[in-house]
């Protein structure tokens, strides 16, 4: 009995190993942009299915975390040409890549995602958005 008993907790011990394994790494690809949220996902395979969780509350000044100002300098170029590379990619009012947050009755700050940042700096390496000359 004992044998048993091992095996089917060593084995539920496994599965909720992956499925946390697998929750991480969702998260981390919907956190920088590449992957979508996942809801929902039906399998026949009970090996391949994952422990069901119903929500994970993120506050979006952590999917948010970088001010124009942030991106010029991790990007190394100018403020007005992320800007420009902004507009011209089309990223803001993404929620993807951009989210206006309200502080207090008048105020607003614009936060960028990890993904704008991997999307501009794509733009910037690729060529598709020429380096800008920083003096």
């Amino acid at each position: 009995m004992s044998e048993v008993v091992t095996e089917q907790v060593s084995a539920k011990i496994t599965r909720l190993e992956n499925s946390i394994d697998r929750l991480a790494n969702q998260f981390e690809g919907v956190k920088n942009g590449n992957s979508e949220d996942a809801a929902l996902r039906i399998t026949t395979d009970s090996e391949a299915s994952d422990l069901a969780l119903a929500s994970i509350d993120v506050l979006k000044k952590d999917l948010y975390k970088y001010l124009c100002q942030d991106l010029a300098e991790k990007l190394q170029i100018r403020r007005h040409d992320v800007i420009q590379m902004i507009k011209k990619l089309d990223l803001r009012n993404d929620q993807k890549y951009h989210i206006t947050i309200k502080i207090g009755k008048t105020s607003k700050v614009e936060k960028w995602s990890e993904a704008t940042y991997q999307r501009l700096k794509c733009a910037l390496d690729s060529g598709e958005y020429p380096r800008p000359i920083v003096d």
